[in-house]
């Protein structure tokens, strides 16, 4: 009997440690038991072809193409499948720069290609997993047999073939970027046919308008069916209008636009091995824009005036414009049918009357109406230049009806997309207005509002402007009695004040001032408060000890890296959260350099941090500049998704190689377990 016990104990041993032993040792493997919702690892590698279920009648078997998208070859040594297939990479394995390795499950099936280890694809679908050495997830797709999996390759004899457009591991997980092939057996080693659905041209835009002189500009068709392999029309399109193929696709590319043309349509044509499919766009040329416009209109003289109404139009061009074949179609009816120039920033004037005012146009007909109307003026196209509709009641100046004043179009508003505004028109303040200049500056004082009251720039900061909305008279000058931040100034531009800011050198904390807009009815105080911050430093965190195992010979320690082009000098920064350090002697970080913090004197080189110690169930690290900003900062976690083995198994925290971005070392899901016990500081090469 007694032997009989000591049998069923030791039987007993035997079931427990098959069955995992201890929950100590059960949580120790944490990491690979979740390997499933790592996040994709820094490779650019993905499966392209699956041929899950060959035809009956099929020479060849199963297959699964892997492609590599890095403009580099990758060693896959290490890497492995851990769901739909079992193979590891033992040796070490090249796929070339924008190239494939095929997977096959029997020898001798496909020329150079890897015979897997174990296992059969699915025929109903299954999930395929690719994880690199660290078991962090590399290329994960879920297949399936049905909709909106194509359904053909489930033993008809085509393969699954991810499109050629839809080359991407974030674009290979969903079936409707999926074809069956249309080679039979599929593509191993190539991207396959271009499709196998006729392109599907959407989602443009069916009516277009240039101008002449447009340059660079381009109407992209929107493919959502297959790759297009060449694009035609039989239409001849616009002068300076050219059709392109582009990644599948086609487009329209404006080179230089150089005649007006009416709207017309165009079919556009999108071809490939499957079909067509035409797409119908109406385009439209105007002639070139000019920048003329109205800026005073006299419609109501008083009764003692002794001159009569006119127009006045003003050209903001940089050289003259001739007007022939320009005409108003609304207001007044005059064409001009002769060479009419208008001197670059300078006016014409528009008359009712002959001899009213001196070297004025008397227009053919019509007369301002006194309550109000559109006055429009056109090209020789009939394309609109400029159109007003001025009215006697507000926001239109009310003198301008009878009183004496014109409707005068303020300085500062001097542009035709400003001038259909009556709040941007003023009574003049000559009677009978100032044809062929441009009046008063202002019958009211400077107005500044809409402008941003709290500013923050950054040293080396550079050809900026806050420009203040001058909703009131124009000022004729800007002054404040504040010192202004180093390489900030002051100045007047169109009758307005704005801030200029030519190269900031000096941090300079938040600091109220006062600008002051002035002109001859008065003056008006704008307050802004700025704030000068020192230039941010591309300098983050990439590996953080903060348990070191019972066994470890060396104690805690924190990782710098510099990803600046130059080299860094953290003279003056200092740790205020998780460890206590000031920098207080010229300290420099190499460019895509590390230095290290220690706890004890326990590493080469490194820096002993002044006071603290990491805590084991987290905390967050903040390291800020000698004014105080953050310069990175980082709350660490002993819970997933932050690698637990980094908890006093042996491993440090390591940020992922692939995620050396300070906006990234924020999240648990970025860093990974080193693979030596103890961390690797100051080698980066292995993260």
């Amino acid at each position: 009997m007694k032997r009989l016990f000591f049998v069923f104990i030791f039987m007993m041993l035997l079931i427990f440690i098959s069955c995992g032993g201890s929950s100590g040792s059960s949580s120790s493997n944490g990491g690979s038991s979740s390997s499933d919702d790592q996040s994709k690892a820094g490779k650019n590698v993905f499966i392209t072809e699956i041929y899950y279920n060959p035809f009956k009648d099929a020479t060849k078997g199963e297959f699964i193409e892997l492609y590599n998208d890095e403009d580099s070859a990758i060693d896959i040594n290490g890497w492995k499948f851990t769901s739909g297939i079992e193979h590891n990479f033992t040796t070490s394995t090249t796929i070339p720069s924008k190239g494939f390795i095929i997977l096959q499950k029997d020898d001798g099936n496909y020329s150079g290609a890897i015979t897997w280890s174990a296992g059969k694809l699915s025929n109903s679908g299954e999930k395929i997993r690719l994880a690199d050495e660290n078991n962090d997830t590399i290329d994960e797709v879920e297949y399936d047999d049905k909709e909106p999996w194509p359904t053909e390759a489930n033993g008809d004899g085509p393969s699954l073939e991810l499109k050629k457009d839809k080359y991407s591991s974030t674009e290979n997980d969903s079936g409707a970027n999926w074809q069956d092939s249309t080679a039979f057996g599929g593509s191993p080693g190539t991207t396959g046919a271009s499709s196998t659905t006729a392109p599907d041209l959407k989602n443009y835009e069916k009516e277009v308008s240039y101008i002449v002189g447009d340059t660079n500009k381009t109407i992209r068709f929107d493919n959502q069916g297959g790759m297009a392999t060449s694009c035609e029309t039989t239409d001849t399109l616009p002068n300076g209008i050219t059709l392109s193929l582009s990644a599948g696709t086609c487009q329209l590319d404006i080179g230089s636009i150089t005649t007006a043309k009416t709207k017309s349509t165009y079919n556009i044509k999108a071809i490939n091995s499957v079909g067509e499919t035409v797409a119908t766009i109406s385009i439209e040329v105007l002639s070139a824009t000019k920048n003329v416009f109205i800026t005073e209109i006299y419609y109501n003289p008083s009764d003692s005036a002794t001159k009569g109404e006119f127009i006045e139009l003003y050209n903001d061009e940089d050289n003259a414009i001739d007007i022939n074949g320009w005409k108003f179609t609304s207001g007044i009816e005059h064409n001009f049918t002769t060479s009419t120039t208008i001197p670059s920033k300078g006016f014409i004037i528009l008359q009712k009357d002959d001899g009213n005012y001196s070297g004025a146009i008397t227009w053919s007909a019509g007369k301002l109406s006194n309550s109000g109307e559109k006055i429009r003026l056109a090209d020789e196209n009939n394309d609109t230049i400029d159109e007003v509709e001025y009215d006697d009641k507000e926001p239109w100046p009310t003198e301008a009806n009878g009183d004496g004043p014109s409707l005068e179009l303020k300085k500062d508003k001097y542009s035709s997309t400003e001038n259909d505004s009556g709040a941007n028109w003023q009574d003049s303040t000559a009677f009978g207005g100032s044809p062929g200049t441009t009046g008063a500056s202002s019958t009211t004082a400077p107005d500044l509002k809409n402008y941003e009251k709290e500013v923050s720039y950054i040293v080396g900061d550079t050809n900026k402007t806050i420009r203040f909305d001058n909703q009131g008279g124009m000022a004729t000058s800007c002054e404040t009695t504040d010192t202004l931040p180093n390489g900030i100034t002051l100045s007047l531009s169109a009758g307005t004040c704005q801030l200029d800011i030519g190269s900031i050198t000096t941090a300079k904390t938040k600091s109220t001032y006062n600008i002051k807009a002035i002109n001859s009815v008065g003056e008006t105080v704008a307050t802004i408060s700025i704030e000068v911050l020192s230039a941010t430093k591309n300098v983050f965190i990439t590996e953080i000890y903060y348990n070191p195992s019972d066994s470890a010979t060396k104690g805690e320690f924190i990782e710098l890296y510099n990803d600046e082009d130059s080299a860094v000098d953290i003279n003056g920064w200092k740790f205020t959260s998780g460890i206590e350090h000031n920098f207080t002697t010229p300290r420099t970080i190499p460019s895509k350099g590390v230095i290290i913090l220690q706890k004890d004197d326990d590493y080469s080189g490194a820096i002993t941090w002044s006071d603290g110690k990491l805590s084991n169930g987290g905390e967050k690290i903040k390291l800020v500049d000698e004014n105080n900003d953050t310069v990175d900062e980082v709350e660490y976690d002993d819970k997933a998704p932050w690698p637990t083995e980094a908890d006093g198994d042996g491993p440090s925290l390591e940020l992922i190689k692939a995620n050396f971005d300070k906006n990234s070392n924020d999240s648990g899901a970025n860093w990974k377990k080193s693979t030596a016990d103890g961390g690797s500081p100051g080698d980066i090469s292995g993260h």
